[in-house]
């Protein structure tokens, strides 16, 4: 019965066939994402800048502590970028810096060269940074590294309650229509 089946289809008859599964798939792939598919874009929205400078005492420790924070506490990281910029540190930092942005999809480290002195510190993140820049933390001077953390956190809290808020409101749209 199905060889029959098979044997009585031209290539005209196969092309409908496809046709009419891709038809159905495309519709079925619209409705599921109509009603349960809304997502905002991953692309990072939050970007915190940290200007640093000799600081292979607490730059490890201020990354990973971030890094936890948001496993533990749940956070997403996709829309969080961190940048590094690294102003011609002359201890381990480039290395510490180079090792984490390996670990660390969020983090992204520019390394500053003192042959080079076109760009500043600033003007070095900001070329790279796509998103708002929320923060800009000077930390070549000694700045408590839990008061950096805590900064941080502050500003990805805020930026994950206005995510929320923007879904509920786009929830709430397609309720009432």
């Amino acid at each position: 019965m199905v060889q029959n089946l098979l044997n009585d289809f031209s290539w005209q008859g196969w092309f409908l066939f496809f046709a009419a599964v891709f038809g159905i798939l495309h519709i079925v792939y619209y409705v599921i994402k109509y009603f349960f598919g809304h997502t905002i874009s991953a692309v990072p929205e939050l970007c915190v800048i940290l200007l640093v400078k000799n600081a292979e005492d607490y730059i490890e420790g201020v990354i990973r502590t971030l890094a936890a924070e948001m496993v533990l506490g749940k956070k997403n990281a996709s829309f969080f970028k961190l940048i590094v910029v690294d102003d011609c540190s002359e201890d381990a930092t480039p290395k510490l810096l180079e090792l984490l942005s390996r670990e660390f999809h969020f983090l992204h480290v520019i390394r500053m060269s003192k042959l080079v002195t076109q760009k500043s510190p600033i003007e070095a993140a900001l070329s790279v940074c796509e998103e708002d820049v929320v923060c800009i933390m000077d930390v070549t001077h000694k700045t408590a590294p839990q008061k950096i953390i805590e900064t941080i956190m502050f500003l990805i809290n805020k930026s994950q309650q206005r995510r929320s808020e923007k879904v509920s409101a786009i929830n709430n749209n397609r309720d009432e229509a």
